[in-house]
């Protein structure tokens, strides 16, 4: 769903149809109610992450905005308390507590972090490298607020480490900083969110195991972390522990990374796909035998198109 005019500060509810029509122009699909929330200092819409898949576990909303959870949960990173032991894996969807001001769900390696329609931010799971953010080590079972601040517009997890936006646009991050993946200057790990940089105009985030990703509102894509595979798109296998443009296009409108991989995809205003990163064990970039790539492959240091179609598209 895009909006084409901007709205003021708060919570809106949109009713949205799945696309099934009759040839009359009847929606015969039946229509989904969307909550979405408008802030910070352009007014734009701020993204609502409703699943979630970390490593053998996942998240999910539902309409009534409740947290639901399932798989392994040997740190707690489920967020519930189980018959029998926490420990216990569980193998169909459990609600997480009985809130149902739940806005948007993140999903890493054995930790999980959230966001509430209030703004605050959440998170559960391990926290041996201070993933949670709570300026402690210890692992939370259930969810439990971090900080006291009621501005987030998005939070995104790596396999240990975490980042997120305010509305107003600033970059934090927190967690293992390993190869300065969490884009500080330097390798020291932060137990609680930590501001990236002055600037207030993040509009999203990627993180992957040992990476991170970034869009700003200009349009240009920027990369921080580990790069042994390329997953960073600057062309070398130079880490880098400070954010790093790539390039110089300032048509990108969405980034991606798995939380546990050394990968990276980006998606541009056109429609056109693009991926760069490892892709010699797997194939995971999707560019096999394609026309105009050296060695389809081998791992990618920059983007390359997948495909040629231009019919990719950020929201149905």
């Amino acid at each position: 769903m895009k909006l084409s005019s901007s709205l003021p500060t708060g919570q809106y509810r949109a009713t949205v149809h799945l696309g099934i029509w009759d040839l009359a122009g009847n929606p015969l699909a039946t229509p989904v109610t969307w909550t979405f929330r408008v802030a910070g200092e352009n007014n734009r819409v701020i993204e609502r992450q409703s699943i979630a898949a970390g490593s053998l576990f996942t998240l999910a909303l539902k309409a009534d905005h409740t947290l639901w959870a399932w798989g392994n949960n040997d740190s707690g990173q489920l967020g519930v308390t189980l018959p029998g032991g926490n420990s216990f894996d569980y193998r169909t969807p459990l609600q997480v507590n009985q809130d149902h001001n739940w806005f948007s769900v993140a999903a890493g390696g054995s930790h999980s972090a959230a966001l509430k329609t209030d703004g605050s931010l959440w998170g559960w799971g391990l926290n041996d490298q201070g993933q949670l953010g709570d300026s402690t080590q210890e692992t939370r079972r259930l969810p439990i607020q971090i900080g006291t601040d009621r501005d987030w517009a998005m939070v995104a997890v790596g396999y240990d480490h975490t980042l997120g936006i305010k509305q107003n646009h600033t970059l934090w991050a927190w967690g293992n900083n390993g190869q300065g993946k969490l884009g500080d200057g330097s390798e020291e790990n932060r137990l609680a969110p930590i501001q990236i940089g002055n600037a207030p105009n993040w509009f999203e985030i990627g993180v992957g195991r040992n990476h991170t990703l970034g869009l700003k509102l200009d349009g240009t894509l920027w990369s921080w972390g580990g790069n042994l595979y390329g997953q960073l798109g600057d062309g070398t296998r130079d880490s880098r522990a400070v954010p790093t443009q790539i390039g110089s296009a300032s048509d990108w409108v969405h980034v991606g990374a798995a939380a546990a991989g050394s990968f990276s995809f980006g998606l541009k205003a056109d429609g056109s796909l693009w991926g760069w990163g490892g892709n010699g064990s797997s194939g995971q970039l999707g560019v096999y035998r394609q026309p105009g790539i050296v060695n389809s492959v081998a791992d990618q240091s920059s983007p390359v198109p997948i495909g040629s179609e231009k019919s990719w598209e950020l929201d149905p």
